[in-house]
């Protein structure tokens, strides 16, 4: 991934949104927090799962591609309370006598978790936590509250992307004849689909390969990053993946514009240059391809965004102008939807309820240490 090498082009757009404003590496992180967009405000929801009932069986399954696409060793996981504006009362603390924690897999994603604990199993559970729990009281503070709700585990759980999902099991064992005030901050959303579409056509290269421009619309989510693909190239030509925030315009230019006149026959700029970044060619089995991403700063903000991008060439026998234009791409920042939660009031209940209303999907906000 590119991300220390993206340039700027001088474009008060670009310049405004700061979408690429923190491009440069840092030391590796040591907690991931999700959905990464509520890091510095309380979301928009509530969960009173998993602490509502003195008895229970919860599951709260996490997006693994705001994991990692890899493996990444967990270590503990963190809560906060639920700070509305009205927000008056601390949550009192309690000792759960015997509280399980089990982390494990699910072939299913948030958006298709099934109301049936078994269903959203996906192999065996590790057990994290066994013993007495000493669940903290919750003042009242500024938004957001500390993750002063912590679960160390007894060792870490590593979790592998390739595996599925991250399923969190918490039971405290027996039916439940109590309930409590214990909200904690949660995010909840209808979901937005990512798009990544492909328009115009792409500029010919002297040796007539086939190529193809596209996107990832996996990773086109706050926090992710907008993916420019190139594959089925001859060679591992100079490249750089061309962004901009539209494609009717750029200055005075109308878009499309035809390069024609400037020494690129049959090529065309579909993207206004906003931002640049390397394409890296490397040889794959079909030929080469790379891809250039340019990250997504986590802020609901950039939901529904839309970006346009092309792959830009270096050939000089290809035309006079020594470049070539792929087709565009458009792609529309969507969000993925992080979690969901279901829980019920029973430790062995075979089927539980989901807090939200039917079409949102929902769950604390989660610290994974």
């Amino acid at each position: 991934m590119f991300r220390s090498q993206v340039v700027r082009v001088a474009s008060p757009l670009a310049l405004t949104l700061g979408f690429a404003a923190a491009v440069a590496p840092g030391a590796a992180a040591q907690s991931k927090l999700i959905p990464a967009t509520a890091a510095s405000a309380d979301a928009n929801d509530r969960s009173y799962f998993p602490f509502l009932y003195d008895k229970t069986l919860v599951q709260q399954i996490l997006n693994g591609d705001l994991i990692t696409p890899g493996a990444w060793p967990i270590r503990g996981i963190g809560y906060r309370r639920d700070l509305p504006a009205n927000a008056k009362n601390p949550y009192a603390g309690r000792s759960i006598t015997r509280l399980i924690v089990r982390l494990g897999y699910s072939k299913n994603s948030p958006s298709a978790m099934s109301t049936a604990f078994a269903n959203n199993r996906s192999g065996t559970l590790t057990t994290v936590f066994d013993g007495t729990y000493n669940l903290p009281t919750l003042p009242v503070v500024s938004p957001p509250a500390p993750f002063a709700v912590q679960i160390a585990f007894k060792a870490p759980f590593v979790y592998q992307r390739n595996l599925g999902h991250l399923l969190i099991e918490f039971e405290v064992p027996g039916n439940a004849n109590q309930k409590f005030e214990y909200y904690l901050d949660a995010h909840s959303t209808l979901g937005s689909a990512s798009k990544v579409a492909s328009y115009g056509s792409a500029g010919p290269l002297k040796t007539a390969e086939n190529y193809t421009v596209t996107g990832d619309a996996a990773t086109l989510f706050p926090g992710g990053a907008v993916t420019l693909q190139a594959s089925g190239l001859a060679s591992a030509y100079p490249a750089i993946a061309a962004y901009g925030f539209s494609n009717t315009s750029y200055g005075a230019l109308k878009l499309p514009f035809d390069l024609t006149p400037v020494g690129a026959p049959n090529n065309s700029l579909y993207a206004s240059l906003d931002l640049m970044a390397p394409l890296v060619l490397t040889q794959q089995a079909s030929g080469y391809a790379g891809q250039a991403m340019v990250p997504i700063p986590a802020d609901s903000a950039f939901i529904g965004l839309n970006v346009f991008g092309q792959a830009i060439f270096v050939d000089p026998p290809s035309n006079a102008l020594n470049l070539v234009f792929s087709n565009g791409v458009q792609f529309v920042v969507g969000e993925i939807v992080p979690t969901q939660i279901l829980g019920t009031s029973s430790s062995t209940a075979a089927t539980g309820f989901f807090p939200y209303p039917s079409g949102r999907y929902g769950g604390p906000v989660i610290e994974l240490k």
